[in-house]
Parts: C-alpha cells; sequence; structure tokens
C-alpha cells in the first residue's frame, strides 16, 4: 500500500489532489461556509446556483431566478428522500417550471440549472468536511463536489490501514446520512465510497453489492496498467464531460410499487452504449451498410439495461428513430419488455407490445419514433392469405432494429426449405423485407464462435466485450462454482418400457415454430420425461441436499437449480420439500426454496401453486438478490 495512505486525512487529500487536476476549484471549509451565510443548515451554495441560473437562463425578471431557487431548496418539504431526489433529478436534466402569467397569458418558463450540452459553462468545485445540521444531528461528509452550487456527488472514504474499518463502513456510514441529513442527500446523484486502494461508485438506492468500481478505457483494453482503484474512477468518472454525460443519460428512476429505485450505470454499459449510439449514428446515415454491430456483454453484468440506456439516448440523439426490440421467445419478450416499461420515464416514451402478427405490423406502419416489442416469428407471409412475400412496413431509414441474443435466431437470409413447390426463407430475410432500409444491432449474454460467420454478416464487427472474467473481477456478477454431478436414471427393464412410453405420450410444446423445430422439441420432450422420472428426481434432491448443506457449513451462498420443463421443475421442488419441509411455504415472501416459472390458468394443478404475475416473480428476484433473505434456493426453467 502507497505511503502517501498511512491516515484516512491522506486518502482524502489524495482525492482532493486528483479532483484539482480535473479543474475543480477546491474551497476549504471556511469558505465553504462563508459562501452559505455560516448558515450550517443551508445544504446549497446559493449564490453559486443563482449566478449559475442567471448565465445559462438569461433575460427574465429577477423574481424568477428566485423562484427557480424557491423550487429548489423545497424539495425538503416531502418527508421520503427518494422522492425528493427524484423531483430533484427531473429539474436538472428536464429543467425549473414556472409558472407566469404574461400580458394576461399564462406561460411556463423553463430555466436549466446545469448546461449538459456545454460542460465548460458550469461551475465545478469540491470542498471536505462539509458539516451539515439537520436537527439534533451533525454530520461531516468527507468530500462534496457541487456544480453550480449544487452538491451532487459525495465520497465517503475509510484508511485501509485501520483494520477496524472499511469500504463496507463507508456504505453503511451512507445509510446514516440518509437517515440523519436527508436535507444534504437529496441533492445526490452519485455516493463514492474508498478505502484509498478500492473505490466503488453507487446510488442512493444501490445495495453494498450494487457499488461498482469503475476503469479508464486504457486499463480496460490493457494499453496501461491499472493505477490505484480510487484514481482510476476518479479520473474515469469524473471529468466534468463525463459526470455530466453519467447524470444526464445513464440515470434511471424506477416504481417497485411505492419504492423508488435508482440505478446508475456501471462503467462497461457507459463505454458500451456511447460507442453504440456513435456506431447508430454512422449506420442510419449510411445507405450501403446498416450493421451497426453486435455487443457481448456476459449473462449478469446488467444486459437488459445496456439495452434501455441505448435506447433511450439513441431516441434523443438520432432524431427520434423507431426501435423495434426482437426476441426469438415470448418469455423472453415479455421479460425485457416489462424492463423497458419500468424505465419509460427515462425513454421518454411508453414501449409497445405486439401481441399479434397483425398488431406488429400495425406498430411498424407508424410515420414516426416509438419503441416496439415483437418476437422474430411473426416477420413472415401470411400464407394462409395467399401472401407469398413479406411486405414492406416502413421504408424509413431511421428505424433500429435491437436484436436480443442475436446468435441464435437472427439468421436465414436465403432460402432454408420448400413447401409444395414454393421457397420459403428464415425469419431474418422477412425482417429485412418489411424494414428494408433499418440498421441493426444484435446483443448476446455468450460469446460468439470464430466459425460463426452468421452474426458478423448480419450485424457487424463486435462494438463491445465485457466477459464473464471481467464481470467477476469486477463484482458485477458473482463466482460461478460448478461441480460434475451425474444423476443416472436407475430402473429395470419394465420400469424403463414403461418410462418411454409414458415419454412418447408427452404433450410438445409447439409455438410459431417451424417444422424443424417441432421435431426438435419432440425429442427433446422425450428427454425431459426421463430426466424427471421419479427415482431419478429423488436421488437428485437427496444429492441436491448434501451438497448444499455441505457448502452451506463451509461458506454463505444461494443456489439455482436448472431444470429442463416446468413439469421437472415442479417435481425437483415437491422432492426437495418432502425432505426438507421447512423449506418451502406457498406465500411470495417466505420459503427458502422457490420454482420461478410462467404459466396461465390452463397449466395442471400442480403447477398453479408456484405461477405469478410479473410482480410476483420480481419480488423472487428481489429476495434473491437479498443476502440477509431466507430464500436461498430458487429453481428456473431452462426452455419449455
Amino acid at each position: 500500500m502507497p505511503s502517501q495512505f498511512t491516515l484516512e486525512s491522506d486518502v482524502e487529500d489524495s482525492a482532493l489532489d486528483w479532483l484539482q487536476s480535473l479543474g475543480y476549484t477546491y474551497l476549504d471549509d471556511a469558505t465553504a461556509n462563508a459562501e452559505r451565510g455560516f448558515d450550517q443548515h443551508e445544504v446549497l451554495l446559493k449564490q453559486r446556483v443563482l449566478t449559475a441560473l442567471r448565465l445559462l437562463n438569461p433575460g427574465y425578471d429577477s423574481d424568477v431566478y428566485q423562484e427557480a431557487y424557491r423550487q429548489l431548496i423545497r424539495l425538503a418539504d416531502n418527508p421520503d428522500l427518494m422522492s425528493n431526489n427524484h423531483n430533484f433529478h427531473k429539474k436538472l436534466v428536464e429543467g425549473i417550471k414556472i409558472p407566469r402569467s404574461v400580458n394576461g397569458e399564462s406561460k411556463t418558463f423553463t430555466l436549466y440549472p446545469i448546461d449538459f450540452n456545454n460542460p465548460d459553462r458550469n461551475d465545478y468545485v469540491v470542498t471536505n468536511q462539509f458539516t451539515v445540521l439537520q436537527g439534533e444531528h451533525n454530520r461531516r461528509p468527507d468530500i462534496t463536489i457541487f456544480i453550480n452550487g449544487l452538491p451532487v456527488v459525495t465520497f465517503e472514504l475509510k484508511n485501509l490501514a485501520n483494520e477496524e474499518t472499511g469500504i463496507a463502513n463507508a456504505f453503511n456510514q451512507f445509510q446514516t446520512y440518509k437517515r440523519e441529513i436527508s436535507d444534504y442527500m437529496q441533492y445526490n446523484e452519485i455516493l463514492i465510497i474508498s478505502d484509498g486502494i478500492d473505490a466503488r461508485a453507487g446510488s442512493l438506492t444501490a445495495g453494498e453489492d450494487r457499488f461498482m468500481g469503475w476503469r479508464l478505457p486504457d486499463e480496460v483494453s490493457g494499453k496501461a496498467k491499472p493505477l490505484l482503484a480510487l484514481e482510476s474512477l476518479i479520473r474515469g468518472m469524473l471529468p466534468h464531460d463525463v459526470l455530466l454525460n453519467l447524470i444526464r443519460n445513464f440515470i434511471i428512476f424506477e416504481m417497485d410499487g411505492d419504492k423508488t429505485i435508482k440505478i446508475l450505470a456501471a462503467y462497461h454499459q457507459y463505454y458500451m452504449v456511447n460507442k453504440a449510439v456513435n456506431r447508430a449514428q454512422k449506420a442510419v446515415n449510411t445507405p450501403d451498410d446498416n450493421r451497426i454491430g453486435v455487443v457481448w456483454h456476459t449473462q449478469g453484468s446488467g444486459k437488459s439495461l445496456s439495452m434501455v440506456f441505448f435506447a433511450g439516448i439513441a431516441s434523443r440523439n438520432l432524431n427520434n428513430p423507431t426501435i423495434v426490440v426482437i426476441n426469438d421467445r415470448n418469455d423472453l419478450d415479455d421479460q425485457l419488455s416489462g424492463t423497458f416499461a419500468a424505465a419509460s420515464e427515462f425513454l421518454g416514451q411508453v414501449p409497445k407490445q405486439a401481441n399479434s402478427r397483425d398488431e406488429m405490423r400495425k406498430l411498424l406502419a407508424t410515420e414516426a419514433g416509438g419503441i416496439v416489442f415483437t418476437t422474430i416469428q411473426k416477420f413472415s407471409p401470411e400464407f394462409e392469405n395467399d401472401e407469398t412475400e413479406m411486405p414492406v412496413l416502413t421504408d424509413r431509414s431511421n428505424v433500429i432494429v435491437v436484436a436480443d441474443e442475436a446468435h441464435r435466431t437472427q439468421y436465414g437470409l436465403s432460402a432454408r426449405y420448400s413447401d409444395n413447390g414454393g421457397v420459403k426463407y428464415g425469419y431474418a430475410k422477412y425482417l429485412r423485407d418489411a424494414l428494408p432500409n433499418a440498421s441493426f444491432i444484435g446483443f448476446t449474454g455468450t460469446p460468439i464462435s470464430k466459425t460463426d460467420k452468421n452474426t458478423a454478416a448480419v450485424f457487424g464487427d463486435y462494438i463491445d466485450i465485457y466477459d464473464m472474467a471481467q464481470a467477476v473481477a469486477d463484482h458485477a456478477t458473482v463466482k460461478i462454482f460448478y461441480e460434475s454431478h451425474t444423476i443416472p436414471l436407475s430402473a429395470d427393464d419394465g420400469a424403463l418400457d414403461a418410462l418411454m412410453q409414458e415419454a412418447e405420450n408427452y404433450d410438445v410444446f409447439v409455438d410459431e415454430d417451424t417444422p424443424e423445430m417441432t421435431k426438435s422439441r419432440q425429442e427433446y420432450t422425450r428427454i425431459e420425461a426421463l430426466a424427471g422420472a421419479k427415482p431419478r428426481v429423488e436421488r437428485l434432491a437427496t444429492e441436491f441436499i448434501k451438497h448444499f448443506e455441505t457448502r452451506q457449513g463451509q461458506e454463505f451462498g444461494k443456489a439455482m437449480i436448472v431444470a429442463m420443463s416446468r413439469r421437472n421443475a415442479v417435481a425437483i421442488y415437491n422432492a426437495i420439500v418432502a425432505q426438507r419441509p421447512t423449506w418451502g411455504a406457498t406465500e411470495v415472501d417466505k420459503g427458502r426454496i422457490k420454482v420461478v416459472m410462467t404459466g396461465s390458468a390452463a397449466d395442471p394443478e400442480e403447477m398453479q401453486p408456484h405461477i405469478g404475475n410479473k410482480q410476483y416473480r420480481k419480488q423472487l428476484e428481489r429476495r434473491m438478490k437479498d443476502l440477509n433473505d431466507e430464500l436461498q434456493i430458487v429453481i428456473v426453467v431452462d426452455w419449455i
């Protein structure tokens, strides 16, 4: 550890030096107190706020600027910290609305506290040990960054040399600040915790596990050796233009019932989205090549949110394109559309989901904007109505097709098979027939094979790669430990014959499939029946319980079981709960083990206790992510 980090004040001094090298003006505590009239209840630097309002929004009467300032300080009228913080963020990004009557006519003036388009027009200062009084509480956050007099970034620092404190203590300190000096915290956009070596950033609602580090581009590419994490975070995340971009484009507020969730992008999302938007701009303006590229961000690294960030920024920056989000499975389409719907405010519109081929065609025949979700299987001629070609739905060039899991079903540009003498093609060709001038970007959570030439041909080269090794190193996803356990199917000849007969009689799931896919599902379903045989499932449950309890005795962790089907998932659940009755529960907020799956009222009775709506599944997801929740085992479904 470097010698300059002997004390916590050394960490603070180094951080202040790095920030000043980026162009932040340092204010000592005495100067900062003087700027707020020596009233430590005041958390804004009033004169700097008013000066910025006048400079960035010239031409108004004095009372308009005073009213804008009053709106900023009235956030505390609401007792809920996150409601106030959400309100403040909207004022930053969308402007402060000032209603006025001018010559008897009602008008609304919009004043912007920050100039996001011209970073150099703003005022950036940093101070340390900024004392805040609220009620009986007296707190001093270690470092505060003010933009135009507004305290938008806060550091809490600890000393690595002190074994009694660490980065977890810095996180806990913020929880205290949220309770005790909410008048100050309601203006926060980014929280930073560090012990001088490790350094991470997060939002007001992020758990400690969601505070993430930041890496410089040359560190990501391997062109430069990594700096200390705190220096990398400051130099990568807090240059004026980057900080403004993060605040404006990479923060999402979502509502979970009456609870506000604030999401801050990680560095891999920030870099990727900016590159993707630039590529999209070129593709939209280049008729000869409509391939934007491929994003490979590993599972668990926030790929769905990355797609939301991309869609939101592309909509604002690329002349309001129509964005078509394509998936190849209805359940994934539902999940992704739900993620986008939760971010409707950030997107500036409510995404629409096409539930039928006819609805999809109507949604895509519009003349402007919109975000449309549909499955690729809906792109095909209506052969039943003697339609032999896919009609053009729109020939506009500002259409962007976003393909999820791009390597799976987005090919088929040439003839694939004949039907009664007529040539048919893959869905990818019909998609391009329908949207001939669209640009295409693919997202995948798994690496694309070196021998896979289709993906590059359809979508272009890689835009960005964030693999599992990077995600684990960054704490973006947890390590997954795998040990092979073979659970053989043991049965005598008679029992095996009976199982084979049962497999032959299993229902086959078919949903807008080609004959080849239907045949594949038939074969898969027979294997499913054998894998779900009662003797095998009971043995699997016994082995899992033994292994899980042994591991839990050594190190805390949570577990996921991936079943071949919903039937098998329920069978595994029942077998485990039969041996450990206290693990199961019918209530969504109780139980140590749950099945996570979709379904309907038409499903068999034994499946019904495990079927819930999106809100039900979301609650299970929250419980699984909460390290303090008793839910430790989930059974999910691989395919059907």
